[in-house]
């Protein structure tokens, strides 16, 4: 199972996720994918799984969505 949180630079929401989750982060148990560092992956990620910005995504090991937030 991984688990990304997809922010951007400039989004207030994103921070809040960010500060909400910090532990969590820091830790390794989820991934940041930021749009302006990863770009292509959370275009990708994004168009898969049809999630907004800020998601916190949660996928199995076959890459299937488990939960999005």
């Amino acid at each position: 199972m991984k688990a990304y949180l997809i922010t951007s630079d400039d989004c207030p929401p994103c921070e809040d996720l960010k500060e909400q989750f910090a532990k969590q982060l820091q830790s390794g148990e989820i991934e940041e994918k930021n749009l302006e560092k990863n770009g292509d992956e959370v275009t990708v990620l994004m168009n898969k799984y049809k999630a907004n910005m800020p998601s916190l995504l949660i996928v199995d090991s076959e890459g299937e969505l488990i939960l999005s937030i």
